[in-house]
């Protein structure tokens, strides 16, 4: 599963390293459309399931707010570090917004074998809020923090993952069920 898919590069790295199917999300409109391309230039659609939400702990929709300058920062939670980068968001649009149970539940996932987020924030509300039985489903996280790693470690490592990531304010954040060595 490719949570803020943007261009959906990893989903089809993904699709072409062995994964049987990928579900993606990406919220913004250019990016989906991007993604959309991408996966049909590379073959992918039987593969590659995009769709055009955002990540949340509540279906419905949300405010996301848009940087011309940094599409990549395009968030519905702005964190304290990205207006410490001077990003500026000049625009705000209504996006939809799914949940990981809802998910799974509409396409009938018994395992996600890696969940990549690259959300700009939205891991604090997703993780926090995923019921224990939806967390272990998952094998693999891989995740870009930004606000601090905060309480992300301490939930996973509840449900049996072993956590791996840097000190810092933003970074990466490793989570494994068994040592299998392929993140």
């Amino acid at each position: 599963m490719d949570v803020g898919a943007s261009n959906a590069d990893s989903s089809i790295f993904f699709a072409i390293n062995g994964a049987e199917k990928v579900i993606a999300l990406e919220p913004f409109p250019e990016s989906y459309e991007l993604g959309e391309y991408n996966i049909k230039i590379n073959n992918l659609d039987h593969k590659i399931i995009l769709l055009p939400y955002a990540l949340s702990d509540y279906d419905g929709y949300t405010d996301f707010v848009i940087s011309s300058e940094n599409p990549n920062a395009n968030t519905f939670n702005p964190s304290p570090y990205v207006e410490k980068l001077g990003i500026k968001f000049e625009q705000k649009i209504k996006v939809p917004t799914i949940t990981l149970p809802s998910i799974i539940q509409k396409y009938n996932i018994n395992k996600i074998f890696l969940l990549k987020m690259d959300c700009e924030g939205c891991e604090y509300n997703v993780l926090r809020n995923l019921p224990e039985d939806i967390l272990n489903r998952i094998d693999n996280i891989i995740l870009e923090y930004h606000n601090q790693i905060q309480d992300l470690p301490d939930i996973l490592k509840r449900v049996g993952f072993t956590v791996e990531y840097d000190n810092k304010s933003t970074g990466l954040m490793k989570a494994y069920k068994n040592n299998n060595g392929l993140i």
